[in-house]
């Protein structure tokens, strides 16, 4: 299965379908201001460490966040699954820069989330129950270190 699958597997267990016909202008309102909040966020990041790789990093993560906050107020689909890809592309990019076995540590947080119970927080967090299992993430980058050693 892919991580897109296993996250329709994990959308469906707990039925996390939200309506996303509604468009109130107060939530567009909101989207497009923390959009612009990740943009500035992005410029202070490149400025406090333009040659430190791990602000070049969260520079990308913000400003390819932002730019998908204020694709969501819009409302264009087009420009969501655009931006939405850019957030992957970027967040793939980092685990590449730290080694870190990006599919593996996906499918055992998986797991880890289908452990969990249908109870929610007040904010709709489905929350862990005394079944949940946490991912063993050490384990797998050390697997991936031996590995890798080779």
């Amino acid at each position: 299965m892919t991580n897109f699958g296993f996250v329709q597997e994990f959308q469906r267990k707990f039925n996390c379908s939200m309506d996303m016909s509604s468009k109130s202008e107060s939530a567009s309102m909101i989207l497009e201001e923390f959009g612009k909040k990740l943009d500035a966020m992005a410029v202070m990041l490149l400025a406090a460490g333009p040659t430190d790789g791990r602000m070049r990093r969260a520079r990308l993560i913000c400003e390819e966040t932002g730019e998908l906050l204020r694709a969501m107020a819009k409302g264009d689909r087009v420009e969501i699954a655009k931006e939405a890809a850019d957030v992957h592309y970027v967040v793939y990019g980092t685990e590449d820069a730290y080694d870190i076995p990006a599919d593996q540590v996906f499918c055992a947080v998986h797991c880890s989330n289908m452990s969990k119970t249908q109870d929610r927080d007040s904010g709709g967090k489905i929350l862990k129950g005394p079944d949940y299992k946490a991912p063993n993430i050490k384990q797998i980058l050390e697997d991936a270190d031996a590995i890798n050693t080779f």
